[in-house]
């Protein structure tokens, strides 16, 4: 959560690298498949990392990393369906409102970052690391 509120407030812009090596993509996808398996296992703070390491190793700005992570968490979704479902453990009472509220909202934010640009989602982004930040600290949850 310290790193997103730090890119989110304190990072002046989310463009692209300006000296960018290829050979960083190799470690980037390495670095996203281990993440992956974390996500898997224990998913908090994925997405801060995620971003991080999609920006910075795969030479993406921030509206270009927020896509390429959606796109990338359909797969995941459909995997996990495909897995648990055939299993038969999945209770899709719960599933399907947490899928349907994700796409929706993956479609608004997607929208809704295309007009406003990569500096007004940093901020937006910041709000969000600080209000969940806050309600961990009054639930007594570590995230």
């Amino acid at each position: 959560m310290i790193l997103g509120f730090y890119f989110a407030f304190f990072k002046k812009d989310f463009e692209k690298p300006k000296n960018y090596n290829p050979k960083n993509i190799w470690l980037g996808s390495l670095l996203y498949f281990l993440s992956s398996i974390y996500s898997g296992i224990l998913a908090a703070g994925n997405k801060v990392i995620n971003v991080l390491i999609v920006s910075k190793f795969l030479n993406k700005d921030l509206l270009e990393t927020n896509g390429f992570l959606f796109l990338s968490g359909v797969f995941k979704i459909l995997f996990v369906v495909i897995i648990f479902g055939s299993s038969g453990v999945m209770n899709y009472k719960i599933a399907l409102p947490f899928m349907l509220g994700t796409i929706i909202g993956g479609f608004l934010s997607s929208k809704i970052m295309i007009k406003k640009g990569n500096k007004w989602s940093g901020r937006i982004m910041g709000v969000i690391v600080i209000a969940i930040a806050v309600l961990s600290i009054f639930q007594n949850v570590l995230i």
